[in-house]
């Protein structure tokens, strides 16, 4: 297949009619080049920065992690503090366990009636409240005694 000179050109002419050829184009080119590596080191860099975060995040959330967050120095004297101070209320118990296993069930018993008897005036108090904003059940006036 021979083409003729024409035809060759008339179609290189076609194919590169669209090419850039004005001055300046290697700058063009390269800033371009540069813009788009450099959208591309901070994408990695966020991806880095998720990862991180996400690493971290599993970590604390491991029991591991919240085993670090709970037993520190402080959190390990507050146990030392309530395991001496129960061991002396232990002993002082112990010591009076006759008198308290002879008191505690009227003791118990004393304190369920007094709270109950705390809530009598508050459940009187609402069913007075209640009787007075209803209308009666027949459509009667009501009584106020």
């Amino acid at each position: 297949m021979t083409f003729s000179r024409e035809s060759l050109d008339a179609r290189l002419q076609r194919i590169y009619a669209g090419l850039d050829t004005s001055p300046g184009f290697d700058a063009r080119v390269m800033a371009r080049v540069r813009g788009d590596e450099q959208a591309a080191a901070s994408k990695a860099a966020a991806r880095a920065e998720e990862s991180m975060r996400y690493e971290l995040t599993k970590r604390r959330q491991s029991w591991r992690g919240r085993v670090r967050r709970w037993v520190t120095l402080d959190a390990v004297g507050a146990a030392a503090l309530a395991g001496f101070l129960g061991r002396v209320v232990w002993t002082a118990a112990a010591d009076r366990a006759e008198w308290i296993s002879m008191y505690a069930s009227q003791s118990v018993t004393a304190l369920g009636v007094l709270l109950a008897l705390a809530t009598l005036p508050a459940l009187l108090l609402q069913q007075k409240r209640r009787t007075a904003s209803r209308p009666s059940a027949f459509g009667w006036p009501e009584r106020n005694a």
